[in-house]
């Protein structure tokens, strides 16, 4: 299958428009059969796409009307990251704006918590952009809570606060890229990722709006371990 989608030799004869229609159902299917892939392993749930993807009527409308607005015209990273025993693992697929798949990466890193798994996934999808000088990028994560903090200019775990502003840094170089959240998030997404409630006052830096929302920002230290592979991810 995957030879089928990757290589349609039965699309020699067609034209633009027909191959544009299925490299769009290409990215889809893809980007459907990962995240019940996820969902099977996180949730234990039926390892169903038509489950992900089709489960409501609503939801089948967003999906179809983001994988058609978002992918022309930009490269399109698709970010997921996996945690287990204080591991993690984030895999990357970039995307051309025609919908054929340019490359994927693999990037292994301790992590506390699934939330800081999903953090340091997105900002290695980010650094991967400033270190092949791309611009015109759309990062998609299906982590709802990280993308709207980002969008928000406030950390949305005061424990994160250096991952948080590491990746508001590199943005604050790459204007024209953009984080955004696809799909819902999984159901143990939502359950491992609320908004602590600590014991005690949190930093002032975690609650400090960015930069560009009238704030400032501390200087944090960026990880440079990266690690690149062809081939889709398995979990450690």
């Amino acid at each position: 299958m995957v030879e089928w989608l990757l290589t349609p030799n039965f699309l020699s004869g067609a034209d633009a428009g027909d191959i544009g229609e299925f490299n769009i159902f290409d990215i889809c299917l893809i980007d459907e059969l990962w995240t019940a892939r996820n969902r099977a392993f996180h949730d234990h749930k039926a390892a169903s796409c038509l489950l992900t993807a089709w489960d409501t009527q609503a939801n089948s409308v967003v999906l179809q009307h983001v994988h058609r607005e978002i992918y022309f015209g930009k490269l399109v990273l698709f970010v997921d990251a996996t945690f287990k025993d204080l591991r993690a693992t984030a895999g990357i697929i970039v995307f051309e704006s025609e919908g054929s798949v340019l490359e994927a990466m693999a990037v292994n890193f301790d992590a506390n918590q699934p939330l800081e798994a999903e953090s340091w996934a997105l900002f290695h999808a980010i650094r991967w952009c400033q270190t092949r000088s791309w611009r015109q990028v759309v990062i998609v994560s299906d982590c709802q809570l990280l993308v709207q903090g980002l969008q928000a200019g406030r950390a949305p775990d005061w424990r994160l606060t250096g991952v948080f502003w590491s990746m508001l840094e590199l943005l604050d170089e790459l204007p024209e890229v953009e984080p955004l959240v696809h799909t819902r998030p999984h159901e143990h997404e939502r359950a491992s990722h609320p908004i602590p409630n600590p014991p005690h006052q949190p930093p002032a830096s975690s609650n400090r709006p960015h930069p560009r929302h009238g704030g400032r920002r501390p200087r944090d230290g960026i990880d440079d371990d990266l690690g690149s592979s062809s081939s889709l991810l398995q979990d450690r």
